[in-house]
């Protein structure tokens, strides 16, 4: 398999993780999941990148996992779901960090996110979630790097592959630029060690996400695919 292919499948699974983990309100099978997680079960792409968060997120999170393999899986549930309203929902100031959304952060142009959405055939079906919300924006970066995975594989990499990859670069400047803003707080009302380790690979990942697609565009500038 070509190299490019199989990193860019790299990069969709983590963002699927990441929107999986951060869109689901935990409960028992939630962390019966969680504890048949190893530490090779998620390719981390930027593993060797030099950026430790990646790594050090990752032993938070098996560790956790690891822990919680012979605790009472109904408390630990419960745990988990107080940790993930608390970050994520914005409860009430002083509770939590404000709600995991761009535009609880800085101003911010919904209709313009939800045409981009609606171009890349991304539908916002649960009423639980805003456009805005982290692991929506997430779903859809890695609904886009799917997409750029299928255009390589079908050998489709000249303006079509190129528009996508600007795509992708316009929404980790623009839409998710927020994000460390968030992390920096949310990390600070955690009670478990969890949600501030998937924070952590999320940091790290995003950073090397701007170097990695910088780089694309770059190859493509160039005609190089």
């Amino acid at each position: 398999m070509d190299d490019i292919i199989r990193y860019t499948q790299e990069r969709n699974q983590v963002y699927r993780f990441l929107a999986v983990v951060i869109n689901t309100l935990p409960d028992k099978t939630f962390v019966n999941n969680l504890c048949q997680l190893s530490a090779d079960a998620l390719v981390l792409p930027a593993q060797q990148s030099g950026d430790e968060r990646l790594a050090t997120g990752m032993e938070q999170v098996v560790k956790f996992c690891q822990d919680s393999q012979g605790g009472d899986k109904d408390a630990i549930a419960i745990a988990l779901a107080v940790d993930w309203t608390r970050l994520f929902r914005g409860v009430h100031p002083g509770y939590g960090p404000p709600p995991a959304r761009a535009s609880a952060y800085r101003p911010y142009d919904l209709e313009q996110l939800t045409a981009l959405y609606r171009a890349h055939g991304l539908k916002v079906q649960s009423p639980r979630f805003d456009p805005d919300y982290l692991g929506v924006q997430l779903a859809f970066m890695g609904r886009l790097v799917g997409e750029e995975e299928r255009y390589r594989q079908q050998g489709r990499c000249g303006q079509t592959l190129a528009k996508l990859i600007g795509t992708q670069q316009l929404f980790l400047q623009e839409h998710l630029a927020w994000i460390p803003d968030f992390t920096a707080q949310a990390k600070l009302y955690a009670d478990l060690p969890f949600y501030p380790g998937v924070l952590t690979i999320l940091e790290g990942f995003l950073s090397v996400e701007h170097f990695w697609v910088e780089e694309l565009i770059h190859c493509t500038e160039g005609g190089i695919t």
